[in-house]
């Protein structure tokens, strides 16, 4: 029998609209306020991005897009448990503000280093919140 692979997800209600929430998600300027100190390399389509988060590097490639509702970056450098994961955003407008379905997936196993992914997210989720309210 197959084991689902873990996965972190987050349901986020952010007050504004898709427009604000989506550039925070696809401009380096955007990126650099919540989620990594430096950005490099411009958030499109295909376009390989590296991260600098603290003292953990990590190099994305932009694997979907779809303005202002979605975009998926897989992950091809960084810590091995992270190579091969996709992180996910999909956002939705609804009463009150957006929506933001956060799934960070295809991790091959619930560890340590996983649960230190999970906490990061959690507060850079929060940033990013607390950013936009």
């Amino acid at each position: 029998m197959d084991r689902a692979m873990p996965e972190i997800a987050r349901r986020l209600a952010i007050p504004t609209d898709l427009a604000r929430v989506f550039a925070e998600l696809s401009t380096q300027v955007g990126l650099e306020g919540w989620l990594a100190s430096k950005v490099e390399g411009e958030p499109r389509l295909g376009v390989r991005l590296k991260f600098s988060l603290g003292a953990l590097p990590l190099d994305v490639v932009v694997a979907e897009m779809e303005a202002p509702r979605a975009t998926t970056w897989r992950c091809v450098g960084g810590p091995d448990d992270w190579i091969g994961t996709d992180i996910v955003f999909r956002l939705s407008q609804e009463a009150g503000g957006v929506h933001m379905d956060f799934r960070h997936r295809r991790w091959r196993e619930e560890n340590s280093v996983f649960r230190e992914a999970e906490r990061e997210w959690e507060a850079a989720l929060e940033r990013l919140r607390d950013r936009l309210a």
